[in-house]
């Protein structure tokens, strides 16, 4: 805040603020989950998607309380999903 009002401007000063798109067509929706779950492999944070304690992967695989799963395991069933989201499509 000090900054923006020494120099007169306004805004984030390192980086641009985040920004979100929603995701309108179902085609885009599974390769999507792909990418969130495939992010801290891809990191080299964690060796398999399960691995990662912050990621709900485990929600969709193991079932729980935290993550509403029913809409997209409604769209391919648990096998498909895990195996989309765990990048075996490639």
């Amino acid at each position: 805040m000090y900054f923006n009002k020494k120099y007169e401007r306004s805004g984030a000063l390192i980086a641009s603020r985040y920004k979100s798109t929603p995701v309108e067509i179902d085609e885009y929706f599974i390769p999507l989950i792909r990418y969130i779950h495939q992010n801290p492999v891809k990191a080299g944070i964690v060796g398999k998607p399960e691995e990662y304690k912050f990621s709900s992967y485990r929600e969709y695989v193991r079932g729980g309380k935290l993550t509403d799963t029913e809409f997209s395991l409604s769209l391919l069933g648990r096998d498909e999903w895990v195996r989309a989201a765990s990048n075996e499509y490639g």
